[in-house]
């Protein structure tokens, strides 16, 4: 009776081990069904987004899924999703990486060496016309603040031009009409009739007269040449205000197929 028992008893624990092993399988074959499940999921919809051009979805649910269940075309897609995207250098370090790992199929890892040298070439082409662009604006930057000094310059030239030739024009005028009323003055001395051909001169001598006559001509004409030049000056002057300046700047731009030579205003 003793040992039937004893028989029952292993019969029954022999089953009830076998059903534990079993659920504790299966609860370990649960997580990475729902990792697997997860990452088919975030796979699929990264097609999704892919398809309709949302490169960044679709590169963030590629990344997603490979990150769920290392599988080399997750990395791929997600590689070439970033290229379709603009962002260069992340695809090219995305393709070198997926190069790397092992047991990847050749054609898949013979295409991303082709995509990789294709990035690489075009993100250097990039590098260098956002360098080109950037010294074109520097250039630019230069040449619009060049012109700006330029134009105060010009202004200040014109202004002082202006002011200084009225300025000398009052002065000259004031020369001309002092030179005028001296030379009035030495005319009332001048009798107004002459005795043998020559003026008859009261409280002058003729030498005296003759010495002051030349003095007067000389102012006469310091007079008129100062206000000429402040005529002419405050001409000038008044002509640069009205016509600003206008530089014409000619400039050699490299392209594709060489170089066009371009001027600008």
């Amino acid at each position: 009776m003793l040992v039937a028992a004893i028989a029952l008893l292993t019969w029954i624990s022999e089953p009830t081990e076998a059903l534990a092993r079993s659920k504790r399988a299966r609860a370990q074959k649960a997580p990475a069904a729902a990792t697997n499940d997860d990452a088919v999921t975030r796979y699929r919809r990264a097609l999704v987004h892919y398809k309709a051009g949302r490169f960044d979805a679709a590169a963030e649910d590629f990344h997603a899924a490979f990150a769920l269940q290392k599988k080399a075309v997750f990395l791929f897609n997600a590689a070439r999703s970033e290229h379709r995207a603009g962002k260069l250098k992340l695809a090219a370090g995305h393709y070198r990486q997926l190069l790397k790992r092992k047991a990847v199929p050749a054609k898949m890892a013979a295409r991303a060496g082709e995509l990789m040298v294709k990035v690489e070439s075009e993100f250097r082409a990039r590098e260098a016309r956002e360098a080109a662009d950037e010294a074109e604006s520097k250039r630019r930057l230069e040449l619009r603040q060049q012109r700006e000094q330029q134009q105060s310059n010009h202004k200040l030239i014109s202004f002082g031009l202006t002011g200084g030739g009225v300025a000398v024009l009052g002065a000259g005028g004031w020369l001309v009409a002092s030179a005028l009323s001296d030379q009035q003055a030495l005319d009332d001395k001048v009798a107004k009739r002459s005795v043998g051909g020559s003026p008859k001169i009261t409280g002058l001598s003729y030498e005296e007269y003759a010495a002051e006559q030349d003095r007067l001509d000389r102012n006469h004409i310091v007079a008129g040449v100062t206000a000429a030049a402040g005529a002419i000056a405050t001409g000038i002057g008044v002509w640069m205000l009205l016509n600003p300046p206008v530089e014409a700047n000619a400039v050699l731009l490299p392209t594709g197929n060489g170089a066009v030579f371009r001027v600008e205003f």
